[in-house]
C-alpha cells in the first residue's frame, strides 16, 4: 500500500513541465510527511484541459451516501481496479498524475515496524497513477478526492512491503491522463512496478510515524529496529 508519501521542491519540476505558473509547492512549500485526509495537489485533465487541483487523499465515488471517512479508500489495487464497483468508472473517465519526491513504507520486523524512504536514485520527483471523483456533500459544496494506485512491489521495495505505488514513466503520463482513452487492457499496461534500479530506499527517523511531524527531519536516516538488539 502507500500511506505516507512527499512532495519537496523537486515536485516543481512536474508543475513546470505542465507549465503551471502558480505550483502548488512553492506557495506552500514542501511537504515531507502527506497523510490521508490531507489536501494534496494533483493534476487532472478534463474537457481537454490540463490543469492542477487540490484534492483530499481518500477517494470517495460520486455515488457514495457518506464520505467514508470512517473507511478511506485512500489505495486502489491495479489487478482489479477496473472491476471494483468504486472505481471501474473513475478507471476509464477520471484519472489523475500524483506528484511526488517519494513515499514511506514500514518494514515489520517481528513487533517492530521500521520507516523507509523510497524514492528515485537520482532523487528525480515521479507521478503515481491515480484516480479521482467529485462528491455532492450535504451543505451543497462538492468534495474532490482521490485514491493512489499500487501494484506488486519491485525487488527494491519487496523486503520492506509487498506493494508500492504505481510509478508512471514520463511517456506515459500523457496516456494516463488522456480521457479519450478508455481500453482498459492499455491502461492495465501501464500499471506496473517501477524498474527497482532506478530507485533507492533507506530507513528513516521515527519522527514519521506521527502526522504531527511534517519537516525535513522526517527524511533523516534512521536505524533498522531489528539493529538494535
Amino acid at each position: 500500500m502507500c500511506g505516507r508519501f512527499v512532495q519537496t521542491n523537486a515536485v516543481e519540476s512536474i508543475f513546470k513541465r505542465y507549465r503551471f505558473i502558480d505550483n502548488h509547492v512553492s506557495t506552500k512549500g514542501p511537504r515531507f510527511n502527506i497523510a490521508p485526509r490531507q489536501p494534496v495537489e494533483v493534476i487532472v485533465r478534463e474537457d481537454l484541459e490540463t490543469r492542477h487541483e487540490s484534492m483530499r487523499w481518500g477517494f470517495v465515488p460520486h455515488w457514495a451516501s457518506t464520505d467514508q471517512s470512517g473507511k478511506l479508500l485512500i489505495n486502489a489495487r491495479g489487478e482489479t481496479v477496473a472491476e471494483k464497483p468504486s472505481f471501474k468508472t473513475p478507471f476509464l473517465r477520471h484519472r489523475c498524475l500524483v506528484p511526488a519526491s517519494g513515499f514511506y513504507e514500514w518494514k515489520r520486523s517481528g513487533a517492530q515496524k521500521t520507516p523507509y524512504y523510497i524514492g528515485r536514485a537520482d532523487e528525480g520527483a515521479v507521478c503515481f497513477a491515480g484516480l479521482w471523483d467529485r462528491w455532492d456533500m450535504q451543505n451543497g459544496s462538492m468534495l474532490h478526492s482521490f485514491s493512489i494506485i499500487t501494484t506488486e512491489a519491485n525487488a527494491l521495495v519487496k523486503p520492506i512491503h509487498d506493494r508500492m505505488p504505481v510509478i508512471l514513466h514520463e511517456s506515459d503520463e500523457a496516456i494516463w491522463l488522456d480521457t479519450e482513452e478508455h481500453n482498459p487492457e492499455h491502461l492495465q499496461d501501464l500499471l506496473k512496478p517501477y524498474e527497482a534500479d532506478l530507485m533507492h530506499a533507506y530507513p528513516v527517523s521515527p519522527l514519521v510515524n506521527s502526522v504531527k511531524h511534517d519537516s525535513a527531519d522526517c527524511l533523516a536516516p534512521g536505524q533498522e529496529q531489528g539493529d538494535l538488539f
